[in-house]
């Protein structure tokens, strides 16, 4: 996978005391075949080992970065900060218990062609 500054999909893991989920989400995440995605871990002040695997994941792809709160400020707080940071053209939020399917190169491409197709029709 080539990775750049100009993502095509960035998601963003809202984590929280998540250690027992966090494993199979990252994994789902960093197999994907879709090229030039990065991976916000917004960290919301967990007091397990969440940071820890977070880290272990950032040191070994270079597309995954971790936003580390220092205080607990619940979901939506924690997902603005990521949509904040994220500079995908397209943005999923993920929980820290989903596995993401493999198949979002697919989707992407099918929304991609269904926006056009919504933008020509607005048109007429």
């Amino acid at each position: 996978m080539k990775f750049e500054n100009n993502y095509k999909l960035s998601a963003i893991v809202l984590v929280y005391n998540s250690e027992k989920y966090l494993r199979p989400l990252l994994n789902s995440l960093v197999n994907q075949t879709l090229d030039n995605m990065e991976i916000i871990l917004v960290n919301d002040a967990s007091t397990d080992d969440s940071l820890s695997i977070c880290r272990e994941y950032e040191m070994e792809y270079p597309h995954v970065k971790i936003i580390n709160k220092k205080e607990n400020e619940g979901l939506s707080v924690t997902a603005n900060i990521g949509i904040e940071a994220a500079k995908g053209e397209y943005i999923i939020l993920v929980d820290n218990d989903d596995i993401v399917p493999s198949y979002m190169k697919n989707y992407i491409t099918k929304q991609k062609r269904l926006m056009r197709m919504l933008l020509q029709v607005k048109q007429i």
